[in-house]
C-alpha cells in the first residue's frame, strides 16, 4: 500500500469551480491567492484547513477573506458562496 503525501495538492474538485466560475473571479479582479481561498472555502475547509493547504497562517486566510468579502459586499462565507455559485451560467 503507498502512502499519500500530506503536502501533495490533490485535484480539484469538479463542478464547484468549473471553466466559468474561474472566469467570472477573474473578472471580479480577485488575485489568484483569493481565487485559491475561495475554491477551497467552496470545498467546505475550515480557515485552520486552508491555511494548512496554502501554507499559510490562519490570519492571512482572515484577511484574504475580509478582502474578499468586501470586494464581494457579502459579509458571511454562505453569502460568498451563493454569489459564486449564482455566477455559474444554467444548464
Amino acid at each position: 500500500m503507498h502512502e499519500s503525501d500530506p503536502f501533495k495538492s490533490e485535484p480539484s474538485r469538479p463542478g464547484l469551480h468549473d471553466r466559468y466560475v474561474h472566469a467570472r473571479m477573474n473578472s471580479l479582479r480577485l488575485t489568484n491567492r483569493q481565487q485559491e481561498v475561495v475554491e477551497l472555502l467552496m470545498q467546505g475547509l475550515s480557515n485552520r484547513e486552508i491555511a494548512d493547504r496554502l501554507l499559510i497562517e490562519v490570519d492571512t486566510v482572515k484577511v484574504h477573506l475580509r478582502d474578499i468579502f468586501n470586494r464581494l459586499n457579502v459579509h458571511r462565507r454562505t453569502a460568498l458562496v451563493a454569489k459564486i455559485l449564482e455566477l455559474r451560467p444554467l444548464p
